[in-house]
This record gives C-alpha cells, structure tokens and sequence, in this order.
C-alpha cells in the first residue's frame, strides 16, 4: 500500500503552477529553486548579510521558494509539493474511492 508520498516529482522549473500537499494547500507558483545547502547559503547571505548558516538539512533540498495564495511569499521544502497534473490524478482517485467509506 502506498501513501501517496512516495514519488515526489522532484524537477521544478521557476514559474510552474505546483500543487502544496501539506495545509493549508493549494495552488502555488515557483519562484526560486535552491538544489544543495551551499547553493541556498550563498544566496540568503547576499540577501542578508548577517542570516548565518541555512536551517535546513541536507534532506530538506532542493528548497522552494513559492507564492502561495493565503501563505504569501514562503520558503519550503520541495517534498511538500507535486505537479499538477498528479495531484489531480490523485483526487480523482481519492473521489472514485470515496464509496468504500461512506455508510448506508
């Protein structure tokens, strides 16, 4: 049995529409993708000189940031999110489903 959460489609492009997995979820459009903890460093420290060391661990990339509908502009790890297209897949599936768990 799987949960869903195993194939996370891991080859962002900045400007896709992408599907937040986690709540509130939603629609959300790429802005940036950092793939490594150096990459991610480098840049938040340009931005703000004395940000330090990343927060995030090595399993956490490749780190996205998005624009979120209620959320704003946030910074998240990619394994939070999935394609469109198979997020779709996924509740047309959840729907067809659904009877086996209704009473009556």
């Amino acid at each position: 049995m799987t949960t869903g959460w195993e194939e996370v489609d891991g080859s962002w492009k900045v400007g896709e529409m992408i599907w937040q997995r986690r709540m509130p979820g939603g629609e959300c459009l790429v802005i940036e993708v950092w793939d490594d903890r150096e990459e991610y460093t480098k840049k938040l420290n340009e931005r703000i000189p004395e940000a330090g060391e990343c927060i995030w661990a090595e399993h956490d990339f490749p780190i996205l940031s998005i624009l979120h509908p209620t959320e704003g502009l946030i910074v998240d790890p990619s394994y939070y999110y999935e394609n469109l297209e198979r997020a779709m897949k996924r509740g047309a599936a959840a729907t067809e489903n659904r009877g086996l768990y209704e009473s009556g």
